[in-house]
Order: C-alpha cells, then structure tokens, then sequence
C-alpha cells in the first residue's frame, strides 16, 4: 500500500525524462498500489490515485517494452483510456492478451487498433466479441470530428474492417432471409407493407 499524499510524487517521476529504466518496477507498483488510510474527514485517496494512474499512464507504457511490467497498469486501466492510447499507438496488438483477461474489447479499442494499417486484422479479431449494438459503432465513431464543419479529410474506414462489420451486421439477416419459414415472426412476406422488423433475437442486424 502506498501513502495517498505521494500520488502526485510518483506521477511526476513517471513522467520525469530522467527516470532510470530500472526505477520503472518501483513506479508502476506505486502508483497501481491501494492507497493507506489517511485520517481526514474528505478521504479523497481514490480521486488522487486514478488522477495521478492516468496522468502516468501514457508515459508509463511509452517507456514499458516488458510484457510483465505492462501488465499490471494495463489491468487497471478504464476503455476510454485503451481506445485513446490505441488510437495513438501506445497500445497496440501485442498488449491484447492483457487486455483481454479483465476487459471486454470495445468499439473505441477496434478503432483505435485499426488506425495502424499492420493492426487492422488484429481489430477484425475483436469484432466477434462485441455486442451488437456496438458494430455499428465501430463505423459511425471511426471519425471523431465527423460534426465539425471545418474539419479537414479524415482517413476513410479500412475496407477490410469496414467488410468484417457488414459480415457480422448482415449474416443474422442473411440466416433469417434463407429460412423464412422457421421464424413465424417473420411477416413482410405476407404484407408486404411492412418494414423490416425491428428485433431478430440475439444477432440482431
């Protein structure tokens, strides 16, 4: 456990340019350490802490090659801050396996693996994991300043992954289209009137 008052000591030494490779064990286990008790009536041990763990956190993985030392700081941290730092290269396909063993994949994460022309099919991977709702996501949030008018070109979807998500959106529908027959839910063949229904059950397009 490490004191709470020294949060914001280890947060500087994270980023301090100087630090010695061989401080970074000692570092990385102090700031992904629970805090002690400090008698005060506004206990704020939690708030200094992921303050001071995301702060780091970036500068942390920059200078971290070892999968071991990653580890640990990849366990704690939230998917925002995956997708950011996956967006950014920081985190790439080789930090996965961590990833993977407390995290679900998420849209934000696929994106932000795929930015990297050679992480594209590990992202396609990650797709299977993901709820539906959260396909579309994937496409609709590839650009993150799509409202912005003045924006400038932002580089389109990779086909490959933007072919992957259609697979998954569209082979439920493909299914139901094949077999009518066993899916009394299924109506706009006999009233053509009707739009598509709204709900498929689990894999829904």
């Amino acid at each position: 456990m490490v004191n709470a008052g020294t949060y914001p000591l280890w947060q500087q030494l994270a980023v301090a340019e100087g630090l010695p490779d061989e401080a970074l064990p000692a570092v990385i286990e102090a700031l992904c350490a629970p805090a002690r008790a400090i008698h005060d009536v506004y206990d704020r041990r939690e708030e200094w802490c992921k303050k001071a763990f995301a702060v780091a956190l970036p500068a942390l993985l920059r200078r971290t090659t070892d999968p071991a030392l990653r580890r640990r700081p990849l366990e704690q941290a939230d998917d925002g801050q995956f997708a950011d730092l996956a967006g950014q290269g920081v985190v790439t396909d080789a930090d996965l396996p961590a990833i993977l063993r407390t995290h679900r994949p998420t849209p934000g994460l696929v994106t932000g693996l795929a930015r990297h022309p050679g992480q594209v099919d590990d992202a396609i991977g990650l797709l299977r994991h993901l709820h539906d709702t959260d396909l579309e996501r994937v496409v609709s949030e590839w650009n993150p300043r799509r409202y912005r008018a003045d924006t400038e070109a932002f580089p389109p979807v990779p086909p490959a992954l933007l072919d992957a998500v259609l697979e998954y959106a569209l082979t439920p529908l493909a299914r139901i289209l094949d077999n009518l027959g066993e899916h009394p839910g299924w109506e706009i063949s006999q009233r053509p009137g009707l739009s598509l229904p709204h709900e498929f059950g689990e894999g829904s397009p």
